[in-house]
């Protein structure tokens, strides 16, 4: 008697849970040494902190003073407020050490610090400088002079300023009541007094963290499981003995899903137990404690982020051919999981329906909400939905590559699927590192100057990017397919259907922006930078033309649209290249609220090189798409195209749709 298929789902659970319960060096590193590690760490580490505090605070010190430039009073009444406990001061003339700082640049203090070291018989120590003003009536004027890499110095820096507040609020005080009888101020006394629970406090606090330190903890406790069950069977070659059996494929992945979600979950448990134990033995000041049932129970809301990352890993893993390979894979994947949900960092985020959709990012919000006792229903529904939705994609995918004709493909079929991929990882490496210096460089150059650092970015960083990876990938797998051969000429005729097909794409993607704009609120920090305001409201035309609209358009086609998506469409699967290299050049921006229309642009794009077999037109309709933004935002389109835009819009949407249609001829490809 056959048995049944819901009961297979079952069987496998249980084989599995079986090999993961007998590795027991892995479960115990895993389950139990957490629970017993987080209390003496954190117990270990703040008594180290305590004693060093104790033992610093209690360390004789000698502090230099110069005090010459002062009244004799003024001295002795400094003299008497910096000679506190442990505390022995040395006169010195520290005259010469303001003049060495006064006269260097920033960037060299050698001989200021040498001169430190002279003055102070080796450096372990702090100057403090004491002037008053000459001439007008002022105030006094202290300089403390450390080396903030020495904890002797820091420690008598420290000392040396408090003292000074200290004496500096007390003499404030004595003036005040000597002028006046009375202090004027007194009346007006603030006292700040927070109204909110210790229950909001601690969860607010919570909120703030704990989102990004549970994908940690998933990531890294369902690790095991998930390179034990896919990567480990796969190298010891028991998964092609199991593919082999008539069982149906979906059932053995959900079983295999739920042993790695089992051991997720327990990782998870011991390691909350684990912090939970050392808040409670006094090792760690965590937020939170005073968080009541009710607040505990709505963080039931991470649950679906939870049946997500143990997709995410059983798909990661699946792929991996060995053990070794699927542990390279779980650092950056660790990272490209924490990124989303920072989220929490920004105060003024609001949560909503169109964050609630994004992965990772709409269950950080909606846990941080949860935790502040403010949980949205209509964004956390959101959040469940789509996070269950697309796990049940990952593990569809994750059936896919569990394919038994492909796990037991071997000799030259082997060798050839692994030649195929070649151009899809050559795409993935090009547009990943777009990707990555945008986030490192780009980021960088644009905050120190704006202007620069946008054309920097482009012409110096991304164009020798695109330009070496087409050579180097043209001599790693020889010629392209013609589909795959996106630098070479085209026909005129497709570059005026590109420059008329703007106007209708603009507005499209204007009103995608407005309606995503209703879901997804701009925060009040997403202003744009003073001196790009300056340039576009200032600059000529031309001027705009140039940076905002062909600068972008030929460095990121020649990337995305001829390197990227020619390296991916070598593999013969020109959906798949074309919203992969859209992704890329989407994740390129480096905006959560231009993802969507970004994404939706590229895909255009990448649709009109492939079909027109070149990358200029898509160079040519990306100019001109970004000249009809720039000019009609900042009302300086001419007359006669905004008289005529809604004719324009009809004749660029003939012309849009007859674009594909004007590839290369017959004979020319």
């Amino acid at each position: 008697m056959s048995r049944p298929a819901g009961g297979l789902t079952g069987v496998v659970l249980r084989a599995e849970l079986r090999q993961l319960l007998r590795d027991r060096r892995a479960l115990f590193a895993a389950v139990v040494l957490p629970v017993l590690l987080y209390p003496l760490l954190l117990g270990g580490t703040r008594r180290m902190e305590e004693a060093a505090e104790e033992s610093m605070g209690g360390r004789d010190l000698e502090l230099f003073v110069d005090l010459e430039g002062v009244g004799a009073e003024t001295r002795a009444a400094l003299e008497e407020a910096l000679a506190g406990p442990h505390t022995t001061l040395t006169p010195c003339s520290a005259a010469g050490l303001l003049e060495v700082q006064d006269s260097l640049p920033s960037a060299h203090r050698a001989r200021l610090r040498t001169h430190f070291e002279e003055l102070t018989n080796g450096g372990r120590t702090a100057v403090v400088l004491a002037t008053e003003p000459e001439g007008t009536e002022g105030p006094l004027m202290a300089r403390v002079f450390a080396r903030r890499k020495d904890p002797l110095s820091r420690e008598a820096s420290s000392r040396g300023r408090a003292r000074l507040r200290e004496w500096s609020r007390r003499e404030g005080e004595a003036q005040r009541l000597e002028l006046l009888a009375v202090d004027p101020a007194a009346p007006l006394a603030v006292e700040a007094r927070n109204i909110a629970s210790a229950e909001d406090q601690g969860g607010r606090e919570l909120g703030q963290f704990l989102p990004i330190l549970l994908v940690f903890l998933l990531v890294s406790g369902g690790s095991y499981g998930a390179l034990t069950v896919f990567a480990g069977e796969r190298e010891a070659g028991t998964l092609e003995t199991l593919l082999t059996t008539p069982a149906d494929r979906g059932h053995l992945v959900r079983g295999k899903f739920l042993c790695v979600l089992a051991a997720t979950g327990a990782a998870l448990l011991s390691n909350l137990a684990g912090l939970a134990l050392a808040a409670a033995m006094g090792s760690a000041d965590l937020p939170g404690g005073a968080l009541g049932a009710g607040r505990l129970l709505s963080t039931a809301v991470f649950l679906p982020t939870v049946v997500l990352l143990t997709a995410v890993l059983c798909l990661a893993c699946g792929r991996a051919r060995s053990f070794r390979q699927g542990q390279q894979l779980l650092f950056p994947l660790t990272l490209c999981l924490v990124v989303p949900t920072t989220v929490v960092l920004v105060p003024d985020l609001e949560h909503s329906i169109g964050l609630g959709l994004v992965p990772l990012a709409g269950a950080a919000l909606s846990l941080r909400d949860a935790l502040r006792g403010a949980l949205t229903p209509g964004p956390t529904l959101a959040m469940m939905v789509s996070h269950l939705a697309l796990s049940a994609v990952l593990l569809r995918r994750l059936a896919v590559l569990l394919d038994a004709e492909r796990a037991l493909a071997g000799g030259a079929v082997r060798a050839e699927a692994a030649q195929r991929r070649l151009g899809t990882r050559a795409g993935h490496v090009v547009g990943g590192l777009a990707v990555l210096l945008m986030l490192a460089v780009g980021t960088r150059l644009q905050a120190q100057a704006p202007l620069g650092g946008l054309l920097g970015t482009l012409w110096l960083v991304l164009l020798p990017l695109a330009l070496i990876g087409h050579l180097r990938i043209g001599r790693a797998l020889g010629p392209a397919t013609p589909s795959a051969r996106l630098f070479g000429g085209c026909r005129p005729s497709a570059l005026v259907a590109a420059a008329l097909a703007a106007p209708p794409l603009a507005w499209a993607v204007e009103q995608l922006v407005a309606h995503l704009l209703r879901w997804l609120p701009l925060p009040s920090s997403a202003a744009a930078p003073s001196a790009l305001v300056d340039l576009v409201e200032g600059g000529s035309t031309l001027t705009l033309v140039a940076v905002f609209a062909l600068s972008p358009a030929v460095v990121e086609e020649l990337l995305f649209r001829g390197t990227v998506l020619g390296a991916l469409l070598r593999d013969g699967r020109p959906a798949r290249a074309i919203l992969t290299s859209a992704g890329l050049f989407a994740l390129a921006h480096l905006s959560l609220h231009r993802l969507p229309p970004t994404f939706a642009l590229g895909c255009v794009l990448g649709v009109v090189a492939w079909r027109t077999r070149s990358v200029w037109p898509a160079v040519v309709l990306h100019a001109a798409y970004n000249a009809w933004a720039v000019l009609s935002g900042t009302e300086r389109l001419p007359e006669l195209l905004a008289d005529n835009a809604v004719l324009l819009r009809w004749v660029g949407l003939a012309a849009l749709a007859a674009l594909p249609f004007l590839g290369p001829r017959r004979e020319e490809s």
